[in-house]
């Protein structure tokens, strides 16, 4: 069913072009590789639900872009974790993973860390 946006200026989008758009995280075809076998596999294993994974997956696309996205259908089609849900996980833990921290001295033309707090010198 097609609903219709109430608000001024929203946009309407059919379940079957936000599919599309989500498969079509890039403009060249092997890129777009996961994404489209992604989307196969879950239409077929959810097919009672693919609509709105689709509709969530769209949303992870517009926050968290074409990269991040692709390489999470990529880690859910080797661990066979098929579902919008899923891919959020994949892209929390990315965002969760902490940097690590260079060994050794700082490079130079660093300047030093501050000593002691605020207002102390």
């Amino acid at each position: 069913m097609h609903e219709r946006p109430w608000q001024r200026g929203a946009k309407s989008t059919l379940p079957e072009q936000r599919a599309e758009h989500v498969a079509a995280v890039s403009g060249k075809r092997a890129k777009r590789r996961p994404a489209l076998e992604y989307c196969t596999e879950l239409t077929h294993r959810r097919p009672k639900h693919w609509i709105r994974d689709v509709d969530r997956l769209h949303e992870l696309l517009a926050t968290s872009g074409d990269d991040a996205v692709r390489a999470a259908f990529t880690q859910g089609l080797t661990e066979q974790a098929i579902g919008a849900e899923d891919i959020a996980h994949a892209l929390a833990e990315t965002v969760a993973a902490p940097r690590p921290r260079p060994l050794g001295p700082p490079a130079i033309g660093t300047p030093p860390a501050p000593r002691g707090g605020p207002g102390r010198g």
